[in-house]
C-alpha cells in the first residue's frame, strides 16, 4: 500500500510539472505577442507564437486523440491533426525565433529552420499514414512503433539549436558589461533561455531513451522524475527569463556592479 502511495504521489507531480510547464509556456508566448504588438520586427513574436503552439496546441490535443492509449480505431483524428500541426508549426518558429536573434544573416541559420520545419512535417505524416494504414483493432502503440519516437526529434533540435546559442551569447554579453555595452539584465536573460534549452533538451533526450525502452511517466518512477524536472525547473527557467519579477531584477542588477 505505501509502494502504491508513493508511486501515485510521484504520478501526480510528474502530471503537476507538465502542466505547469505548459501553462507557464502558454501564458508567457501571449504576453510576448502582446509586447510585439506595432513592431514590424519582432523576435519576440515568433517565440511566444511557438512557445504557444508547442504548450497550448501541441501536447494538449496530441494527448486528447489517445494515440497510443488504446486501438487505432479508437484515435481521435481531429484533435490529433490540431496537435501535430502545432507541433510542427511551434517547432518552426521556436526555430526562426532562434535564427532572428543569434543567426539573422547566416545562411546556415535559414538552412536549420527550413530543416527542423521538414522533420516535423515528416515525423507528422509519417505518424498519419501510419495510422491509416494499420488495421482498426490494432492497438495504436504497436501501430506507431518507432514512429512515434520521430516527433520528439525536432523539439529536440529547437532546445539544443536555442540553448547552445543563447549560452554563447551569454559567455560574449559577459564581456561587455564592464564596458557599459549592454545590460545586466539581458546577459542574464541570454543565461537563463540557454540554460532553459539545454535542461529541456537533456530531458527531452532522457525522455526518448525512456520511452525506447518502453518506459513512461505512467510506469516508471525514473520517467515520472524526468517529466517533473523538465516541468518544474523548466517553468522556473523560463519565467524567469522573460518576467522576472523585480526583486530578481534588483539581485541581477546588484551582483553585476
Amino acid at each position: 500500500m505505501a509502494e502504491s502511495g508513493s508511486v501515485e504521489s510521484a504520478q501526480i507531480i510528474s502530471v503537476a510539472g507538465s502542466l505547469l510547464l505548459l501553462a507557464t509556456c502558454s501564458t508567457l508566448g501571449v504576453r510576448l505577442i502582446l509586447l510585439a504588438r506595432g513592431r514590424a520586427v519582432a523576435p519576440e513574436r515568433w517565440m511566444g507564437a511557438g512557445l504557444i503552439l508547442v504548450s497550448a496546441m501541441a501536447f494538449p490535443w496530441i494527448l486528447a486523440s489517445k494515440i497510443g492509449q488504446g486501438l487505432v480505431g479508437e484515435v481521435r483524428w481531429v484533435p490529433l491533426l490540431i496537435g501535430l500541426a502545432g507541433l510542427a508549426a511551434g517547432s518552426t518558429a521556436l526555430a526562426e525565433f532562434t535564427r532572428r536573434v543569434f543567426r539573422p544573416r547566416d545562411g546556415a541559420g535559414t538552412a536549420a529552420v527550413g530543416a527542423i520545419a521538414a522533420a516535423a512535417l515528416s515525423a507528422s505524416a509519417a505518424v498519419v499514414f501510419a495510422l491509416l494504414a494499420a488495421d482498426r483493432a490494432t492497438s495504436s502503440s504497436d501501430a506507431l512503433s518507432g514512429v512515434a519516437l520521430t516527433l520528439r526529434f525536432p523539439l529536440i533540435a529547437v532546445w539544443a539549436w536555442t540553448g547552445t546559442e543563447a549560452l554563447t551569447e551569454w559567455i560574449r554579453a559577459r564581456r561587455r558589461i564592464a564596458l557599459g555595452l549592454t545590460s545586466p539584465l539581458t546577459v542574464n536573460r541570454f543565461f537563463l533561455w540557454g540554460l532553459f534549452g539545454v535542461v529541456e533538451f537533456g530531458f527531452s533526450v532522457a525522455g526518448l531513451l525512456l520511452q525506447i525502452a518502453g518506459r513512461t511517466p505512467m510506469n516508471d518512477p525514473v520517467a515520472m522524475a524526468c517529466s517533473a524536472g523538465a516541468g518544474l525547473v523548466g517553468s522556473a527557467l523560463v519565467a524567469l527569463a522573460l518576467c522576472p519579477p523585480k526583486a530578481y531584477e534588483r539581485w541581477v542588477a546588484d551582483s553585476a556592479g
